[in-house]
C-alpha cells in the first residue's frame, strides 16, 4: 500500500515519464493508491497559486477522485508528536507538513512514494523513490 506524495502527484500532472511509468505499474497490479489530506491541501494551494486555475483544478480534482485520501485522527496526532520531537531532538527537522504526512503514512502502515529524500530521516517510514 502506497501514499503518493505531492512531489509525485505534481510530476504526474506535468506528465513526467518516470511518474507516468510508476503509476502504470500500480494500475497494472490493480493496487489501491492513497494520498493524505495534507498532500491534497498542498495541491489545492498550488491550483490557486497558478496562472491556469481552472485547468489545474480539473487535473487535481481528477487525480484526487481516483485516490483514497487519508485523514488525521488521534493515532496520527500521537505519531506526529513522536516524529516531530524525534526530528527536532536529532537536529534534523523535516518540516511540520512533511512530518504530518509521514505520521499519516506510519499510522496507516503505508509507504510514501516521493522524490523528496528528506523523508528518509524519519524513523519508521518506508520511503519509495521513482
Amino acid at each position: 500500500m502506497t501514499v503518493l506524495d505531492t512531489s509525485f502527484l505534481i510530476d504526474l500532472i506535468r506528465k513526467d515519464p518516470a511518474a507516468i511509468s510508476r503509476i502504470m505499474e500500480y494500475e497494472e497490479h490493480d493496487e489501491e493508491l492513497y494520498t493524505t489530506v495534507v498532500n491534497s491541501l498542498e495541491l489545492i494551494k498550488g491550483i490557486y497559486c497558478s496562472s491556469q486555475v481552472e485547468q489545474n483544478k480539473r487535473q487535481v480534482d481528477a487525480i484526487l477522485s481516483a485516490l483514497t485520501v487519508l485523514s488525521i485522527d488521534q493515532e496520527v496526532q500521537e505519531v506526529f508528536g513522536k516524529i516531530s520531537s524525534d526530528c527536532l531532538l536529532k537536529g534534523e527537522p523535516v518540516g511540520d507538513l512533511d512530518e504530518l504526512i509521514a505520521a499519516i503514512c506510519i499510522a496507516h502502515n503505508q509507504a510514501i512514494l516521493t522524490r523528496d529524500a528528506h523523508f528518509r530521516r524519519i524513523s519508521g517510514l518506508s520511503v519509495l523513490f521513482y
